[in-house]
């Protein structure tokens, strides 16, 4: 019965912990400012900032990391709305019942 309850798909599994994460940044007991400022304080990063012209590549690269970020995200988002499991080979066209042989589900086949 336990097992059951716990069986959730991965999807599940972060959507609960992104609430939870939600939900203790929101009630005050996870501080992000803090987090931040304790990163920003580590004496690389400071050195980092200290020279100007690091200062513009440190910046510059967390601008490129954050739009790569996104478009990556993007990009996994429209490959699991339009790649089906089907397309790419890792299930078979001899689903006759509700799973296919190798455990997938019968609508990706």
């Amino acid at each position: 019965m336990m097992r059951e309850a716990l069986s959730l798909r991965a999807h599940h599994w972060l959507i609960l912990i992104g609430a939870l994460v939600y939900g203790s940044i929101y009630a005050g007991m996870l501080d992000v400012r803090g987090i931040a400022a304790w990163f920003a304080a580590r004496p690389e990063v400071a050195k980092a900032f200290a020279d100007p012209d690091s200062a513009v590549r440190t910046r510059s690269f967390c601008c490129s990391r954050r739009c790569s970020s996104a478009a990556a995200l993007l990009l996994g988002l429209l490959m699991l709305i339009f790649v089906s499991p089907s397309s790419v080979g890792s299930c078979c066209r001899s689903c006759a019942g509700s799973t296919c042989p190798t455990g997938s589900p019968a609508l990706w086949c």
